[in-house]
């Protein structure tokens, strides 16, 4: 007799809750639960660990999303087991919206380990778990004001109730950070440099990022919008402040400032006076550098794969930027690897990837395919044109059928005035029925010559895709890659271009080589589906 699967849930709710006994107790828990119902739990099947189910958190909760899609995948998991309600969700309206998602899309009961009388499906037991929610949602709201009271105090008495600032580390008495040995030296020499003028923003960052202290792996460099934000930190000055529900801000801190108020107020001065050389990402891509992230630098995407990173983090891939030599004002465009640092001309990359391209041709297939693609698009957009043309007739129609009345109305009118005027509109509403018959003689033209146009450039963009892939608005470029080259392109050590899966509308070209050397290349340049 085949047995079903469940998978378990064990959440606290912080990694400091990770070291008292509670997942431990909530195995035990499901594993009963689950000897009761007959089922088996598989080993990747079982998720533990720390998650915050504050209300509004649970929609994106990466636990419950991986949860769900473990179940997608494998049909015979019939239960999800959870020790208690309170262990799911602490928020009534997220928890009901959990349950029921995962009964309809994938069949899976939510089943919780502690009492069975809440598993039922009558309204008895869809009382009781409310009951358990709103309790787990009441007891959040109200840890979450007497947390932010408490907060609230400390800053009024002057201590910093958060972690410590870059420079700081914590003391034995709660809230009143010290100054940490070394960084905490750096840290002061560097702002009152900046605040004295000798030191520029740019300078201060980069000596901070080649200190020993960062070079020794103690702490991470920082980029420049994060480095504003640390050097024009009130804390430094000797500041408390606070930003959530409630604000509060206290000038004179229980911990030791680096600077005066005064340093850093010209510190803030300026920065905020410095323009930002980045304007952030643009939304579809800088035009300069089409192939921004989808070419992959091989030796680094085998490192990460063999990590184990891949599909986690957008590193070993390819990014564009631009750089003078500092004495002409001439600027050299580049890909860089976000892994290793290695670089290539843009206009070397580029070429690469056309010549790569040059090398495949439209398969038989593939091009019946396109062509019966091409043919639907055409059709869908004759009956749309089909339909104004309807459209503007039957306007045409009932123009000319109050033209036809205005007419009437003329042959019986005596007044010179009202002649006129009837006169005029008559005038405008002829004019209009040229105008619309026009457009429709118009439209009809375009559905008779624009078909066959249409497809020749269709194919002709397929049959030269080397010529006309930086042709590509750049909207389009990462949808275009997923369709005909869904790996990307990789380039080797020799900074030759190749891919590892191409579309099957495409086939290598056959092309004669010169020695046993290309023929490898070639097959190693290109693997099919």
């Amino acid at each position: 007799m085949k047995k079903y699967w469940a998978i378990t849930n064990c959440r606290v709710s912080s990694d400091e809750q990770l070291k008292n006994n509670s997942l431990n107790r909530q195995r035990e828990s499901v594993l009963k639960a689950a000897q009761r119902l007959g089922v088996i739990i598989p080993k990747d099947g079982q998720w533990s660990g720390s998650a915050s189910s504050k209300k509004g958190n649970n929609f994106k909760r990466k636990d419950i999303l991986e949860m769900l899609d473990y179940c997608k995948k494998h049909r015979q998991v019939k239960y999800l087991i959870i020790d208690e309600p309170d262990r799911f969700m602490r928020s009534i309206k997220e928890a009901f919206y959990w349950e029921t998602k995962f009964e309809q899309e994938v069949g899976v009961k939510v089943y919780y380990a502690c009492d069975d009388s809440l598993n039922g499906d009558d309204l008895a037991a869809k009382m009781m778990r409310f009951t358990k929610y709103f309790a787990a949602e009441g007891s959040n709201e109200e840890r979450q004001r007497k947390s932010i009271s408490g907060d609230a105090k400390a800053i009024t008495e002057g201590r910093y109730p958060f972690r410590p600032k870059l420079g700081y580390c914590k003391s034995l008495k709660p809230g009143i950070h010290v100054v940490a040995p070394e960084i905490g030296d750096l840290m002061k020499s560097i702002l009152l440099r900046l605040s004295a003028g000798l030191l520029s923003l740019p300078e201060s960052l980069a000596e901070y990022n080649n200190s020993n202290y960062v070079r020794n792996g103690k702490h991470c460099g920082y980029k420049m919008d994060k480095w504003r934000k640390i050097v024009t930190d009130p804390y430094y000055a000797g500041v408390v402040e606070m930003n959530r529900q409630v604000k509060a801000r206290n000038e004179h801190g229980l911990h030791v400032p680096l600077i005066s108020l005064e340093e850093h107020l010209r510190i803030v001065e300026i920065v905020t006076k410095r323009r930002k050389n980045q304007n952030g990402p643009r939304k579809n891509g800088n035009p300069d550098f089409p192939l921004n992230t989808i070419t992959l630098c091989k030796d680094c995407y085998e490192m990460e794969q063999k990590s184990g990173r891949v599909g986690r983090r957008n590193r070993g891939k390819f990014v564009g930027f631009k750089h003078g030599n500092g004495r002409t004002n001439k600027v050299y465009k580049r890909y860089r690897c976000r892994i290793c640092g290695r670089s290539i001309l843009r206009d070397e990359l580029h070429k690469e990837v056309q010549e790569f391209l040059a090398m495949l041709d439209f398969s038989s297939s593939g091009r019946r395919l396109l062509e019966d693609a091409l043919n639907r698009v055409w059709k869908a957009e004759e009956e749309s044109e089909a339909s104004k043309i309807i459209k503007l007739r039957n306007e045409a129609t009932n123009i000319r059928r109050i033209n036809n009345e205005l007419i009437d109305k003329l042959a019986t009118t005596n007044n010179a005035t009202v002649y006129r005027q009837i006169e005029e509109r008559i005038e405008e509403r002829t004019k209009q029925i040229e105008e619309l018959e026009d457009e429709i003689c118009e439209i009809e033209e375009r559905q008779n010559n624009n078909k066959q146009n249409f497809i020749d450039f269709a194919l002709n963009f397929a049959d030269n895709l080397g010529v006309h892939f930086f042709e590509i608005d750049l909207s389009l470029i990462k949808e275009f890659k997923l369709l005909l080259f869904p790996e990307g392109f990789f380039v080797n050590s020799n900074n030759k271009v190749y891919t590892t899966k191409i579309s099957p509308f495409y086939r290598l070209r056959e092309i004669k080589k010169s020695s046993e050397d290309d023929k490898l290349d070639l097959m190693v340049r290109v693997k099919r589906l």
